[in-house]
């Protein structure tokens, strides 16, 4: 019987590790997490064959960003300022 040897991990990580937006304590603390991750796995894997990357994903639209999006839209709309200003969205 073969035994696996090797293998390749690819992480899900994020901009915002390096560019935090305001708000975002915990997920941002959560990717910089993931990139450490990464790094170390890539370091330790090595003498297994086994390879670590990340990919950085940048502005996502989804149910969260969409909804954050709306609650700014109202905020704005029943006369509140605010400091928050959308990015653009990448398609």
């Amino acid at each position: 019987m073969l035994i696996p040897q090797g293998g390749r991990i690819i992480n899900n990580g994020s901009i915002s590790a390096e560019s935090p937006r305001p708000g975002s304590i915990a997920y941002t603390s959560s990717k910089h997490a993931v990139t450490g991750l990464t790094k170390s796995i890539s370091l330790d894997g090595r003498p297994f064959s086994i390879a670590c990357g990340q990919i950085d994903y940048g502005n996502v639209v989804s149910a969260i960003s969409v909804g954050v999006a709306q609650s700014i839209v109202c905020a704005c709309a029943n006369g509140l300022t605010s400091t928050l200003t959308m990015k653009p969205k990448i398609n």
